[in-house]
Order: structure tokens, then sequence, then C-alpha cells
């Protein structure tokens, strides 16, 4: 599996590859052309024996927030929200459907954006998919919930726990960060450097 950036021969498989993976909640044929139309060297495809198995988009932004995913996303279409000069990558979407297509992508971004120097930052929203129903077990809150870790001191939410074993790690809560029933529409803000 390998890594490269998108082409707009790719466009319709991206779709298909998404609906796939998020069925309902994909990023549309207009999502993954205005992300690869605005910024196409953050729209990016693993490719597996010449299918694609995974996708990617981020944009450049000059700073992270608490703001719902649509808000600094502009609504997926990062026509408003990317900027040329920002010195953060800001990760939209990802999708896969092969073990270790997330591995890939976060390596080649952080090799290609902060080892290279040209920006300092990755940043992103994670959705908390086990918040809802340990929040029903515990009665505790989405703070409790971010810092509460497993033995080997990863997050006991599984998204997050993906993440910071690639080297992320949780800076706050976002309320209504995302539509998703199992996180209760709550997200982290997560940051590589």
């Amino acid at each position: 599996m390998h890594v490269r950036q998108v082409t707009e021969q790719d466009l319709k498989a991206i779709e298909r590859l998404e609906i796939s993976v998020w069925g309902d909640e994909a990023a549309n044929i207009d999502l993954i052309y205005s992300r690869f139309e605005i910024f196409p060297e953050g729209s990016l495809v693993v490719e597996d024996k010449g299918e694609i198995v995974g996708y990617s988009a981020i944009q450049r932004v000059k700073r992270i927030c608490s703001d719902d995913w649509f808000e600094q996303t502009d609504n997926g279409y990062i026509k408003h929200s990317h900027d040329d000069q920002g010195h953060i990558i800001y990760g939209i979407g990802m999708s896969g459907t092969k073990h270790g297509v997330s591995e890939l992508l976060i390596n080649y971004v952080y090799d290609t954006f902060i080892a290279s120097g040209m920006c300092y930052l990755i940043a992103l929203g994670s959705r908390l998919p086990g918040f809802k129903e340990w929040s029903k077990r515990t009665n505790k809150g989405i703070k409790d919930y971010i810092k509460t870790r497993k033995v080997d001191g990863l997050s006991i939410d599984p998204e997050l726990r993906l993440y910071q074993k690639h080297g992320f790690e949780v800076l706050f809560e976002i309320p209504d960060y995302f539509p998703c029933q199992d996180s209760n529409n709550y997200g982290a803000m997560i940051i590589k450097k």
C-alpha cells in the first residue's frame, strides 16, 4: 500500500469508498471535488494494487478552536476555511477499508507538512464513539471520559486510542462537534507536533 495525491480520475472511487465506510455521513462528490480543487496537496488516497482503499482530506489553518466541524471546515468544502499561509494542518476526514490505512496517511501528512517544517502542528476533531455508553454506565461527563485511561495509559475511547497510538494528544472537548449518536455529538480536539 502507498499514499499519493488524489487525481481527478479518483473522485468517483473516493465517493464509493466514503459511502462504504460512512454511509449517510459520507463525503459526496461535490465535497471531495471542492477539497481537491482548493488544496490538492491535502487530498490523499491510499492505493493497494491499483485499488483505492483509503482517503484523507486536510486543510491549512492559522488557529484551532472549539467550533463545530461545520464551522471549522466550511461545511466540509474548505472554500473559506483553508488558508494557504496557515501553519497548522487540520484534518477534515479520513476513511479506509484496510488495516494500516490510518497509519500510512498520518505518517505521510506528518512527513510532508510537519517534519519538512512547512507547518508545525496537525490538529483535528475526533469523534468519541464510546462516550454515550460509558456515560450511561458511569453517570460521568465528557471531561472525565477524555481523561480516563486504560492500564497502558491510552484512552478508553477507541477513536482517541487509535490517534494516541500515532502520537496525538487530547487538548479539550468540543460540545456539538459533529452529529454522532455514539459520541453524544461531542468531539475532542487532538494534536500532534
